[in-house]
């Protein structure tokens, strides 16, 4: 594991995370403000585990997928995008829908952000959110990010619409 609360540990995806994890890859309403396109399969939640969820993926495609497991069941219930920019991590976060709304998502943000900072990998952690995503911008602020501002035009999100997406800015404040 890369970093452990009481309730929570993130980690690399381990092989028979994919079909659990596609509860939520491949879930229309968990999948409606991602940027990538929502997956069609439990192979292609694997694929894509197997090229970034390993401790080689930053160096190699410059992100990583941290698994959000709960340590209750020992099973994956989400997972955070961190996108290397340089000394910036920028982070995103999903859960399996029968996981929301209990706190884990800002939890595993905030436990996330403070791993990044103070073991250097970053010396910023930020994110973004739909303007439309009020769900996201909760989890955000409670997990310790500031709303910093707005980009119009930012972003896509292949489930809602062809057009680029305005979203809010958010930093992670130690």
């Amino acid at each position: 594991m890369i970093v452990v609360s009481e309730k929570l540990s993130l980690g690399y995806a381990a092989r028979c995370d994919a079909e659990l994890l596609f509860q939520y890859t491949g879930n229309p309403e968990s999948s409606k403000y991602k940027a990538s396109r929502m997956h069609t399969s439990t192979e292609q939640t694997l694929k894509m585990l197997t090229k970034l969820s390993t401790s080689e993926s930053f160096e190699l495609h410059g992100k990583c997928v941290w698994i959000i497991y709960l340590n209750e069941i020992k099973s994956p219930i989400g997972m955070l995008t961190l996108i290397k920019k340089g000394p910036v991590i920028e982070i995103h976060f999903g859960l399996i829908q029968k996981f929301t709304g209990n706190g884990f998502a800002s939890e595993a943000l905030s436990l996330a952000a403070c791993y990044c900072c103070s073991s250097k990998i970053a010396n910023e952690v930020v994110s973004f959110t739909d303007k439309e995503n009020i769900a996201a911008q909760a989890v955000l602020v409670k997990s310790g990010f500031k709303c910093t501002g707005s980009s119009d035009n930012f972003y896509l999100a292949p489930l809602i619409s062809a057009e680029k997406r305005d979203v809010f800015n958010y930093i992670f404040c130690v």
